[in-house]
């Protein structure tokens, strides 16, 4: 593995954790939505008895999966924090730059061939 590939990688998976913070932050918000509505539906409406343990079965699935997204969030917090601070973001811009440059110095180096300069 090349030195940009690395660097791509790294790139990547910057991108990868802000766009993962931010999706499953989102669904903690849709799964608190959700728990009001079981919530409420169990309150207000008084559904039979096979109808509240299909929503508690359908309530049970959702705190899981809003357990496994605040987690997710728990745990990437520190990183997000640090990559969408200002300064940071400009240091991963540089940083794709610097990619850049290092990608067109290896397609230069690719093309390279030796032109002899003494005809015998």
């Amino acid at each position: 593995m090349t030195t940009s590939e690395n660097l791509a990688n790294f790139l990547k998976y910057i991108d990868t954790v802000k766009f993962d913070y931010e999706s499953h932050y989102r669904n903690v918000g849709e799964k608190d939505k959700a728990f009001n509505d079981y919530r409420h539906a169990l309150e207000l409406e008084g559904p039979l008895y096979r109808e509240r343990a299909r929503m508690a079965t359908k309530l049970q699935a959702s705190l899981i999966d809003r357990r496994k997204s605040k987690d997710a969030v728990e745990i990437m917090e520190p990183l997000y924090i640090f990559i969408e601070n200002e300064e940071n973001k400009r240091f991963v811009h540089k940083l794709q730059n610097v990619l850049g440059d290092m990608r067109r110095r290896e397609e230069k180096m690719s093309k390279r061939v030796y032109h002899k300069r003494v005809q015998e």
